[in-house]
């Protein structure tokens, strides 16, 4: 009877892959755990874990180093802010679609450092325009004065109030309004953030920033190449814009630019 062996590897081989492994490929797995945790019937999703591993493997090693932000990240949940399909993918890291037309949730690399930048200067008095479900609203509401969320979909802004008061953010409203025309009713503000791409920034939302205000975006002036994160600085009649780092967010509605036509 023919006599078979098995290949073994050297040793030095397997020790070699366990520290690969350890060093190399398990963090970047992390993000990824908590979900797949969750294919085995039966398994409930660990939102905490998603949670954590966002913010160590995610937020952090991108340079947000902000601990107030940090904290803001770990105490609101994601997850409450997004509709009840889509919470087991809340923490990947990507922007999350949240309905058909078109509106997202920023990804949260490019919404972390956004708001980073934006709390490097007055923050008492904050205007956060596309404000979706109300995440953005509750970060804020943990780091600015008082914060006033609009969306063009009531639905939005609905099921946003419902989830703030749960969460007890005393220092936040949001209200259902036309998102190119900002709120001037409630204005003017120290902060104004554009939670999207925009193509242009109509001028009426510029008049809405007290002097020495900032607004802060994702300003994309062409769809065929990556944006921008910017932030304008309003002082007295100028307007200083200064380049944050790239992002490629997806257009907030009734901001992408204009298509020209040539004959």
């Amino acid at each position: 009877m023919p006599v078979r062996f098995r290949l073994v590897p050297p040793l030095n081989l397997l020790r070699t892959y366990v520290v690969l492994y350890d060093k190399a490929i398990e963090p970047l797995c992390k993000p990824f755990y908590a979900f797949t945790k969750n294919q085995n019937k039966g398994h409930v999703m660990d939102f905490a874990l998603a949670r954590t591993n966002m913010i160590k493997s995610q937020i952090k090693p991108n340079d947000v180093y902000n601990e107030d932000l940090i904290e803001a990240l770990d105490t609101v949940y994601r997850e409450n802010f997004i509709p009840e399909e889509k919470r087991e993918v809340a923490y990947l890291d990507e922007d999350l679609k949240l309905t058909a037309d078109g509106r997202y949730q920023m990804e949260p690399v490019v919404f972390a450092k956004l708001m980073q930048a934006a709390l490097d200067g007055p923050k008492d008095y904050v205007l956060v325009i596309g404000c979706t479900m109300g995440y953005s609203v509750a970060v804020l509401s943990r780091l600015c004065g008082m914060v006033i969320g609009i969306d063009s979909h009531k639905e939005f802004t609905d099921y946003a109030e419902k989830k703030l008061a749960r969460a007890e953010c005393s220092n936040a409203a949001v209200f259902c309004a036309p998102m190119y025309e900002g709120y001037p009713a409630q204005g003017p503000y120290n902060l104004i953030i554009i939670e999207g791409g925009v193509g242009t920034i109509p001028n009426e939302i510029f008049l809405q920033l007290q002097d020495n205000g900032r607004l802060l975006t994702i300003e994309r002036r062409d769809a065929n190449k990556a944006g921008q994160a910017v932030c304008y600085l309003k002082q007295g009649d100028i307007i200083s814009r200064h380049v944050l780092f790239d992002a490629n967010t997806p257009y907030l509605q009734g901001f992408a630019p204009k298509t020209k036509f040539s004959f």
